[in-house]
């Protein structure tokens, strides 16, 4: 393999991510590893909106250029699963900083050569507020949307802004997609809005399973 940018599996097992943040799982003859499952590649992309930077600065970034103040986290493995985090920033009304409504976005691509399931499980927290849009996450999976969560608008405190709660989701996780083999990526996304700024230690998490025939 001599792409730059992929991370090659090496007869000891082990790998190193380059330049471009894409992510490849081969041997050193170019094939993919009986380990892989049915995977040959991977990688992340990744977007924020209102973090860190400022309300009107959007970053693009891969996993191997994220910047220590992203509001992503991953982790896991191919084998075991991925993990992945995303948390809005604490807002300034709320004892944070953060002034700004947030918008973020995660892709992960995978290019499979065998028919498989992906599977994806995720629970999270976001406002109360009942406001349209207060806090919202949908996922797709290969362009089909396969579920949405929305800030639940059961307020129990009129008082406190910056109260939070489990979102409502339609329909409830999991959720899952046939896996198609081929040159072009199979593709998992997540959007996340939060209209409002009162928000306090809202998130996502979500684990991503993948089993092939």
């Amino acid at each position: 393999m001599s792409d730059p940018g992929r991370v090659v599996l090496t007869a000891t097992g082990k790998r190193a991510i380059l330049s471009s943040g894409k992510v490849g799982v081969f041997n050193e003859a170019g094939t993919c590893v009986e380990c892989c499952g049915g995977v040959s590649e991977f990688w992340w992309q990744f977007s924020d909106l209102g973090y860190y930077n400022g309300c009107l600065t959007t970053r693009s970034y891969g996993e191997a250029d994220m910047p220590p103040d992203s509001p992503f986290t991953v982790s896991g493995t191919i084998e075991t699963g991925f993990a992945l985090r995303m948390d809005f920033e604490d807002s300034l009304g709320c004892g944070g900083f953060n002034p700004c409504q947030q918008h973020a976005h995660a892709t992960l691509f995978l290019k499979v050569f065998k028919p498989g399931v992906i599977t994806c499980d995720y629970h999270g927290v976001l406002s109360t507020d009942n406001s349209p849009n207060a806090g919202f996450m949908s996922l797709s999976m290969n362009g089909v949307l396969k579920s949405y969560a929305e800030s639940s608008g059961d307020v129990q405190d009129p008082n406190d802004p910056c109260e939070m709660g489990p979102p409502v989701t339609d329909p409830a996780p999991p959720v899952s997609e046939a896996l198609q083999p081929g040159p072009a990526p199979n593709v998992v996304s997540a959007e996340f809005n939060t209209m409002t700024t009162s928000t306090l230690g809202a998130f996502f998490e979500f684990v991503i399973q993948i089993v092939f025939d």
